[in-house]
């Protein structure tokens, strides 16, 4: 009898320890968006401040190569921060316009037998690649350089504040999904939390 009574404890207790181990493990289990995340929006329009926006010349203009690159960083404590690289975003737009700009100044002058180099009609224009968008514009943009806030996964849904001193809004999320090094933000549900969900699904590749 004395010998079934320890076994029942003996038993009793390698269930504790088992749970236990159970939930430390769990407990120790790394959230899988934790890390750094990186990825490249195509350019459509910069600004309605741009002043080169409804010229003739942006027919000749190639955004190809123009990218807002946008990188998320999540961490542990339930805090992220979201950089997106305006300066270099800025610096490609205004490269594409003015490279654009040159070319349909050259097909005028050919056209009409012009004797003048494409820089001389520039400088004539009062045109130059720092004039392609304007100083509201750079500040404009340079508001959404880098934002901090609290972040909230579950069931599949990312829940975005909008400040680190404000707390999650459960009505308005993100869907997602990660594959090994792949983020992908399938769709926004509610307010704007980002302004590349017309974008969406948006991939992130893992940098960290």
């Amino acid at each position: 009898m004395r010998n079934n009574t320890i076994k029942k404890r003996i038993s009793l207790l390698i269930a504790v320890f088992m749970i236990t181990s159970i939930l430390i493990s769990c407990a120790k289990e790394p959230n899988e968006i934790v890390g750094v995340w990186e990825t490249k929006i195509p350019h459509t329009d910069l600004t309605s401040g741009s002043t080169h926006d409804d010229r003739e010349y942006m027919k000749y203009v190639d955004f190809s190569n123009v990218y807002k690159r946008q990188v998320f960083e999540f961490d542990e404590k339930g805090f992220y921060k979201k950089t997106v690289y305006v300066d270099e975003y800025i610096e490609d737009y205004k490269e594409a316009v003015f490279a654009g700009i040159k070319l349909y100044y050259a097909e005028v002058i050919a056209k009409n037998n012009l004797d003048v180099t494409v820089e001389e009609a520039l400088e004539a224009d009062n045109i130059s690649k720092d004039s392609i968008i304007d100083s509201e514009s750079v500040k404009k943009l340079k508001k959404e350089a880098e934002t901090e806030g609290k972040y909230r996964v579950m069931d599949g849904n990312l829940y975005l504040s909008a400040a680190k001193e404000y707390e999650v809004d459960q009505s308005i999320y993100i869907t997602y999904s990660i594959n090994q090094d792949q983020l992908v933000f399938k769709k926004q549900v509610g307010g704007d939390v980002l302004d590349a969900a017309k974008f969406f699904p948006l991939t992130f590749e893992r940098v960290k």
